[in-house]
């Protein structure tokens, strides 16, 4: 697949690959996709100075409307000769997770690319925003034009969201998952088209943040995407988190909250190819409006076989795809939900109280939160300490229990040669204004990751040599599958990185990342077959007592 390129010719001689287009003043590339299929992209500098080329707007499906809306999504026509790819498309339907400027539209399946170099073989990888499935899109945390220096291909999607992309009536007339298919095609589109913009279909990582984290963890475990990635980074978020996915003990299945939402539109009627049928013609907005409280997340099912069962199971009986992992989380996630005006900490009890509300929606819970308080606290009483520790038990609350439970089923699958590294995020950028017992916040290390990021000010010296540390051994992840290998460490002009070793169950090493990072082991082992526990509760059905009479 050649490149394409606007020409000034002398003759039959090409003097410039990159020219002006008449129409269009800023600097355009073409790029040759096969079948006589061009798309026409942007030449510009990445805001590190270097050249980046970059492709808006590419569909990678047919517009999932009418009778494909809660269908799986089809691969997008073929068109003939030259198509723009120079504009943001919409973005997916939804409410107030991206700004208000942007379109939003049931037409969205579209994605964007950004690569230094388009006649290259580049590692590629291709972000999943988050979102809590309802919200976000391609554009709204990430710039992929930062990857671009560090010799990496980067690919952004938009995939369906909310309604769109979860309602179900819990059968195979509408089994949901409908977004994460959307997923799973923009990765098939990626193998079969990305050599055309630089990239190495055979080296693609697969990276997310929160719910795309999540995603990014499911489709480790979905056996759909076999073959079509080889890395994948999940920065605060796994499969195994409790609000990943639908759990049979939570009090709020799909089904149920998807028929109640049915009928705020309208759509009452008795079977589910009749409540399909009647779905599908209501107005977008109104279905969102009326699924505001439903539960709108990936679920188990058959029909699709996108999740064939629950993540942990899975992991358990080595049904995942065998790839090498990068995944951590913040030192201060769920801070935003604690408060304390009179900066005086947090009592025993007060502990106890919060421990016990995380787990009020599961039954018979008196003994596993007595467990975790004891886990946690031992015998410490001092308010202050036990705020911090009621932090930390947050952040594992969260995210990091399913993160560390994931990582344990990988590292103790046998006969498997794949690498997994753990990470804390604990560098505040300057001007900060939480408190310092917060730690560092949900997304906050976004800005480190894919740096420098124009929506963040980069201070201090400090800010600086964090954002070239995270973004360089993300990088050498992405390209080598280790984020300190040792042939790239001896080379010069880059950052002093701390060696970071991986995560083993002899070894659990866990990297805390700061102005100077440092290697320690993971300091709750106690806590790993608790959560275990935790999640197992969480996919218990929950026993309902019949309505008589």
């Amino acid at each position: 697949m050649n490149v394409y390129v606007f020409l000034l010719l002398l003759g039959s001689v090409s003097v410039s690959i990159i020219a002006q287009d008449v129409e269009d003043p800023r600097q355009t590339v073409v790029v040759d996709l096969g079948a006589n299929q061009r798309l026409k992209g942007l030449n510009v500098s990445s805001p590190s100075s270097v050249k980046v080329y970059m492709f808006y707007g590419i569909p990678y499906a047919i517009p999932p409307v009418g009778n494909l809306r809660f269908q799986p999504p089809k691969p997008a026509l073929n068109w003939s000769g030259i198509r723009d790819a120079v504009s943001q498309s919409a973005i997916c339907s939804q409410f107030t997770f991206d700004n208000l400027t942007s379109v939003k539209s049931e037409d969205c399946l579209y994605l964007n690319v950004f690569t230094p170099d388009v006649n290259a073989s580049l590692p590629v990888l291709m972000w999943i925003h988050g979102g809590a499935y309802r919200g976000g899109s391609a554009y709204s945390d990430v710039d992929g034009a930062t990857m671009a220096p560090q010799g990496v291909v980067a690919v952004t999607i938009n995939y369906r969201l909310g309604a769109m992309g979860f309602l179900s009536t819990g059968d195979d007339v509408m089994p949901g998952n409908y977004g994460m298919l959307d997923q799973v095609l923009a990765l098939k589109w990626v193998q079969k088209y990305i050599s055309a913009f630089g990239g190495d279909p055979s080296q693609v990582t697969i990276g997310g943040q929160s719910a795309g984290a999540f995603i990014v963890s499911l489709l480790v475990v979905s056996p759909l995407t076999k073959g079509l990635f080889i890395r994948a980074i999940m920065e605060s978020g796994s499969s195994l988190s409790l609000s990943a996915v639908e759990r049979m003990g939570s009090g709020n299945q799909v089904r149920d909250s998807t028929l109640r939402s049915a009928e705020r539109v309208g759509c009452n009627q008795t079977t589910s190819a009749e409540v399909l049928q009647c779905l599908q013609e209501v107005n977008v907005d109104e279905l969102m409006l009326a699924t505001l409280d439903a539960s709108l997340v990936p679920r188990v099912e058959s029909k699709f076989g996108f999740l064939p069962d629950y993540p942990l199971n899975l992991l358990k009986a080595g049904h995942y795809n065998k790839v090498d992992t990068l995944q951590g989380t913040n030192s201060g996630e769920g801070s935003a939900f604690m408060q304390d005006p009179e900066d005086d900490g947090v009592t025993r009890q007060e502990f106890r109280n919060a421990v016990k509300s995380q787990l009020e929606s599961f039954s018979n819970t008196e003994e596993l939160v007595q467990e975790l308080v004891d886990a946690y606290t031992g015998n410490e009483t001092d308010p202050l300490v036990l705020r911090s520790i009621l932090v930390q038990e947050l952040v594992d609350w969260v995210f990091g229990g399913g993160s560390l439970t994931e990582i344990i089923k990988y590292t103790k699958t046998p006969d498997v040669a794949t690498k997994h590294f753990l990470y804390q995020f604990y560098y505040r950028i300057s001007g900060t204004k939480t408190p310092a017992w917060w730690g560092v916040d949900h997304s906050a290390e976004l800005g480190f990751v894919f740096y420098p990021n124009s929506r963040y000010n980069y201070s201090t010296a400090d800010d600086r040599a964090v954002g070239r540390q995270v973004q360089t051994m993300w990088a050498n992840f992405i390209k080598y599958g280790d984020p300190t290998p040792t042939s790239v460490q001896t080379s010069t002009g880059g950052p002093k990185l701390v060696k970071w070793e991986p995560f083993t169950p002899d070894q659990p090493n866990l990297l805390e990342i700061n102005v100077v990072s440092k290697l320690v082991t993971y300091p709750r082992p106690l806590l790993i077959n608790l959560y275990e526990k935790i999640i197992e509760l969480a996919n218990t059905p929950v026993q309902r007592i019949p309505i008589v009479g």
